[in-house]
């Protein structure tokens, strides 16, 4: 299982510039885009999850184990009552999640969302969705403290559309330490561009979509380092990451990341 933000050593070698590998950076734009660790994939679940019924009920799921499906959430909030998102409306939601007891991988984080719906004729049309959230990560290679910002648009509301389409951004920002040597640590950012990510009705899938992302930050007394990169997705809940010419494998639910 991939960790947030993971420090994973690899075979790659790391550049003449740089002084975090291309797998590594690799790892860390993965853990902006997957489910399991508050990313992209978690925004557009929450998103299109209101946007299904025009309630904010995030809060309102039974907890237990973190689900790696899209139709599904762990979240516990002190507010189990639906609210009803009517046209022009604002409603926020504040969402608590975290590993069940036993898991090999611990995290939890916290997210306070703002939805306002957008109507044309008195008729869903769309929905604004922004988030701040912030987190902890304990995985194999890296204990991680990190916040950041969603700002997404759902669109595909209406009753004749055939899927949801999100576009918007992720931003999020960190720091971490290696379990591995504690004298490698420090921090980062990464800034996601989601355009045109499509999810089917009524299931709510991914089956299209694309991204950019950029990944900047600095490792304590190693200096300064950067990647760019861009995402495609499938309909098979595969993604394909390629950063500075060098592609991977994306499992978007769980984040294992596996080199072309």
């Amino acid at each position: 299982m991939l960790a947030v933000f993971s420090c994973n050593k690899s075979t790659n070698t790391t550049p003449a510039n740089s002084n975090v590998s291309n797998a590594e950076a690799a790892d860390l734009a993965a853990s902006s885009l997957s489910q399991n660790s508050n990313g992209v994939a978690t925004a557009a679940a929450d998103g299109t999850n209101v946007g299904s019924t025009s309630t904010v009920n995030l809060s309102s799921t039974n907890p237990g184990a973190q689900s790696l499906s899209l139709n599904t959430n762990n979240a516990t909030s002190l507010a189990f009552v639906p609210r009803q998102l009517l046209c022009g409306a604002t409603l926020n939601d504040t969402v608590t999640r975290k590993n069940s007891i036993g898991d090999s991988i611990s995290y939890t984080y916290n997210s306070i969302y703002t939805f306002t719906l957008h109507c044309t004729n008195n008729s869903r049309d769309s929905l604004t969705e922004s988030s701040v959230f912030n987190g902890t990560h304990s995985g194999p290679y890296c204990n991680t403290v990190y916040n950041g910002t969603n700002a997404f648009t759902v669109g595909g509301l209406s009753s004749t559309a055939t899927n949801f389409v999100i576009n918007g951004q992720h931003n999020r920002s960190g720091s971490f330490v290696s379990k591995k040597d504690t004298s490698n640590h420090g921090t980062h950012t990464i800034n996601v561009i989601v355009k045109n990510l499509t999810l089917s009705k009524p299931a709510r899938t991914i089956i299209s979509g694309t991204a950019t992302f950029t990944i900047t930050g600095n490792t304590t007394k190693k200096g300064s380092w950067s990647y760019t990169g861009t995402i495609v997705y499938s309909n098979d809940g595969i993604a394909t990451l390629t950063i500075a010419g060098i592609g991977y494998r994306l499992n978007i639910f769980t984040g294992r990341l596996f080199k072309i």
